[in-house]
């Protein structure tokens, strides 16, 4: 368990305003649901004295993300009202609610704190011991695109995005790891995924990894249409001919049937193959 203090409540909450040790105590009692649930999805039971270590960075993260997850949680409760001036408790005194407007905005923005906070989380637990092995790391880093962070850089967003952003591209994501799990095979892209929950790489695994982000970058939709598609065959042949170049260190593709099916006869393309998009 992580210890708040009102302290830490309105440093990092600084919106709250004149009332804010009465809205922290209304939320005391729900901190604890909140970091429950984080040590089930994230954390991981094996893991909870690595994420209360005083003084580390992963317990700050740990404590931002309860902290404004919680006051999200409570946001649209009946017994917390914004107001021009901050937050209040409710109570007999007549308390004037600020706009719909400037709650929606408080929203999206602390909606966006929140999950920089988770992704802050996961990126220091990469680095700690065992974390990459538990179910945890698999369910939180199972594709190449497990951070809305990948979307600043990979794709043009215009607004701060958030997990909903990214599950919203899952089918489009899926699709491109699909194909690449099928050109290269499954045991090349399982490793490679491992040492992304490790934040550890073999060489030139790393050069892969951003090629491939770079391919999958590709198949979201800009404006409802995906980018062309000559545009995606040459970033995955840009891809497999850097694989191809450093055969020695993909030893889990050059050993695939993948590897054989490839250089037995070139990819066929058909109309109706939903797997990949080639020029046509």
């Amino acid at each position: 368990m992580i210890d708040i203090t009102v302290d830490r409540f309105e440093a990092i909450l600084p919106f709250v305003g004149a009332a804010s040790e009465d809205v922290f105590n209304k939320m005391l009692e729900s901190f604890d649901d909140t970091y429950q649930d984080l040590v089930t999805n994230i954390i991981g039971q094996d893991h909870e004295n690595d994420a209360t270590m005083v003084g580390s960075r992963l317990l700050l993260q740990v404590e931002r993300y309860v902290m404004i997850a919680t006051f999200l949680d409570r946001l649209h409760s009946q017994d917390i009202i914004m107001t021009d001036n901050g937050f209040g408790v409710v109570s007999n005194d007549n308390i004037a609610p600020a706009s719909q407007f400037r709650v929606d905005a408080l929203e999206r923005e602390l909606t966006y704190r929140r999950d920089m906070a988770r992704h802050n989380m996961i990126n220091e637990l990469r680095r700690v011991d065992g974390w990459a092995e538990t179910e945890q790391a698999l369910d939180n880093i199972r594709s190449f695109f497990w951070s809305p962070v990948l979307l600043r850089q990979y794709y043009y967003i215009d607004h701060k995005p958030t997990f909903d952003d990214l599950a919203s591209f899952r089918s489009n994501i899926d699709t491109a790891e699909n194909f690449l799990r099928k050109q290269l095979s499954d045991d090349l892209i399982d490793q490679l995924l491992s040492e992304e929950r490790k934040a550890k790489f073999e060489p030139n695994h790393r050069t892969a990894k951003l090629k491939i982000l770079d391919f999958i970058a590709l198949f979201l939709p800009q404006n409802g249409d995906i980018t062309d598609r000559q545009d995606t065959h040459g970033s995955f042949e840009n891809l497999l001919r850097f694989i191809e170049d450093h055969l020695d260190d993909f030893t889990k593709y050059r050993d695939s049937t993948a590897y054989k099916a490839n250089h037995m006869q070139a990819y066929e393309n058909k109309a109706d193959d939903t797997t990949f998009f080639f020029a046509g």
